[in-house]
């Protein structure tokens, strides 16, 4: 020793959580499984939806390079339609996200984008009233989904 008077330094307590995870609540495990399946629904959507782009772009090149003039089974390209299934897909991939760490805009986001998608329900049934009645479950499991996310709010962040 130099002569000094040191004092023996006690180990440093080990802090079994970062301090960046601290104010993360563990999601319980219905929002979990719920956040899975928007994150599969919000996928699917955005690369189905691409994908059916593709496929009918190329089918269109060719059907115009067979010489075939009028085959009426490729259906027309409706922008619009494909800008909100790929905006809508991405939005749930993002909510998805945010649900599997409570986040409060997730469920506001998740509630405008159920809403949206119950009235795209009503207004394609109106169109097409004659359409299988099995494209109603998915706005149904969204919305019960809802239900149950708004009646635990309280847990989120």
């Amino acid at each position: 020793m130099d002569g000094t008077n040191q004092q023996p330094q006690s180990p440093q307590p080990i802090n079994p959580t970062p301090a960046f995870n601290s104010s993360k609540s563990k999601a319980p495990i219905l929002v979990t499984i719920i956040s899975w399946l928007i994150l599969f629904a919000g996928l699917s959507s955005s690369l189905g939806t691409l994908w059916g782009v593709w496929a009918s772009t190329f089918l269109s090149g060719l059907v115009e390079r067979a010489g075939i003039e009028d085959i009426g089974t490729i259906p027309n390209i409706n922008y619009v339609s494909i800008g909100i299934s790929i905006i809508l897909g991405i939005g749930f991939v993002i909510v998805a996200y945010g649900l599997g760490r409570m986040h409060k805009w997730a469920l506001y986001a998740f509630t405008v984008l159920t809403i949206i998608m119950v009235i795209i329900l009503v207004y394609s049934y109106m169109i097409f009233p004659k359409q299988n009645l099995s494209i109603v479950l998915s706005p149904v499991i969204e919305v019960l989904s809802l239900i149950y996310l708004w009646s635990i709010s309280k847990k989120f962040v």
